[in-house]
């Protein structure tokens, strides 16, 4: 990816064109763009405020940021310059405030990072959950970042290590669902810095795990037989199958009132949305499914399917192509209905993030927080990358240009 830096505040401006501001919605979107800063950009006002300028192609860059519930703002950065240098630096940015440089190392390179949903147990705290990986021993290691009395001072708190480690973590931040290994299930209690509870079966063919959002139900596989895999809720227990027996990987979430699952089968396979109780059969919605997002009020599921259809209003000609072509699509599960937004080829940050996008959807909200508007990343008809903004109560209009750059992420509310 090229970069470059930008110094002026005029250069600043110019990324981003005038537009009206967007109905009915608010909150901010934290943006990479394609010079490796960081910017800011204002929903309900539409004004863009850089929080980094003095990336460099090459030799300093930030990405991958991602909003705590209560306003906190993470981001990651390498430098390489002679004075400082790290290849992972932890930076938090409280609301309003300026960035502080929490951590930084020569010797980790950043994967993913979650933030808890709630205060610590100790009160006045929030943990910033980060797996990184640990480059003399080439593995995969978990630590807490623990942001306390309003980002002031920080605590490192070690876990585990796990070749492949995916979690989430309990709605009131106190635990979390480990899945690591491509085996082991098991929570994991902040508190007592102990794992306090595995499970005897083997998960199944999955990646992430899901905690219910309103409750202590866990949603995850286990395993049925060679390659199939079993679709369960763990409540205590007692245990509710949602689907037995389904070849090949499974990604599964909960929707916000933990009311709905939608999953996958077969790696690439079909979509279905399913009562948790259950009392229905699963819902088929489509093929070919690659990621799916639920909106933050639990109606609507938006999903990338590949390929794109010719009859398609919003398709786009693309003269430059370096990934596959994909499709969003809405489902509206309370009236069962579908709609086809828009195509779009990936940008590099989007290509990162989706083969692992039921993980990241824990994390990093690519809806509004008033399931309106989806942000992301995607690769512009020459090339270049640009952060897009997709209106889907407007299924016939164009997606909206936000930036030149990577990746966005909505804050939560």
């Amino acid at each position: 990816m090229k970069r470059f830096l930008l110094w002026s505040g005029l250069l600043v401006l110019s990324l981003l064109p005038y537009r009206p501001m967007f109905a009915q919605s608010n909150g901010q979107i934290a943006l990479v763009g394609n010079d490796g800063n960081i910017y800011l950009y204002d929903l309900a006002t539409s004004a863009l405020t850089p929080v980094t300028q003095d990336a460099q192609a090459g030799i300093r860059d930030y990405r991958f940021p991602t909003w705590s519930t209560d306003g906190q703002l993470a981001y990651f950065a390498s430098n390489f310059q002679a004075e400082n240098p790290f290849r992972l630096g932890v930076y938090i940015r409280q609301p309003n405030a300026e960035s502080v440089l929490a951590y930084q190392t020569l010797d980790e390179v950043y994967t993913y990072s979650h933030w808890a949903p709630a205060d610590c147990p100790l009160g006045n705290c929030r943990d910033l959950a980060l797996l990184y990986t640990d480059i003399p021993s080439s593995s995969l290691k978990m630590r807490l970042l623990r942001s306390r009395d309003q980002g002031a001072t920080f605590d490192l708190i070690e876990t585990e290590s796990g070749t492949p480690f995916y979690w989430d973590w309990s709605s009131d931040g106190t635990q979390m669902f480990w899945a690591r290994f491509n085996q082991s299930l098991q929570l994991y209690d902040v508190a007592s810095a102990r794992i306090t509870q595995e499970w005897d079966e083997s998960q199944g063919s999955q990646r992430s795990v899901d905690w219910s959002p309103v409750d202590n139900r866990l949603l995850t596989t286990l395993e049925h037989f060679g390659s199939a895999s079993d679709l369960v809720i763990l409540d205590g227990d007692e245990r509710t199958y949602l689907a037995r027996g389904v070849e090949g990987l499974m990604s599964y979430a909960w929707n916000a009132t933990a009311d709905y699952v939608a999953f996958t089968d077969n790696d690439l396979g079909g979509l279905y949305v399913i009562d948790s109780s259950p009392s229905e059969k699963a819902t088929f919605i489509d093929e070919r499914v690659l990621a799916f997002f639920w909106s933050p009020n639990g109606e609507h599921l938006a999903y990338i399917t590949f390929g794109v259809d010719d009859k398609d209003t919003n398709a786009r000609k693309v003269a430059y192509q370096v990934a596959p072509v994909m499709t969003w699509h809405i489902y509206h599960v309370l009236e069962d209905r579908r709609e086809r937004l828009a195509n779009f080829l990936p940008s590099s940050d989007m290509l990162y993030l989706l083969p692992y996008f039921d993980q990241f959807a824990h994390s990093h909200s690519l809806w509004s927080a008033d399931s309106r508007y989806l942000v992301y990343g995607e690769t512009s008809p020459n090339g270049d990358a640009i952060v897009s903004l997709l209106d889907t109560h407007d299924a016939g209009r164009a997606p909206q240009k936000l930036l030149d750059g990577s990746f966005g992420v909505f804050t939560w509310e």
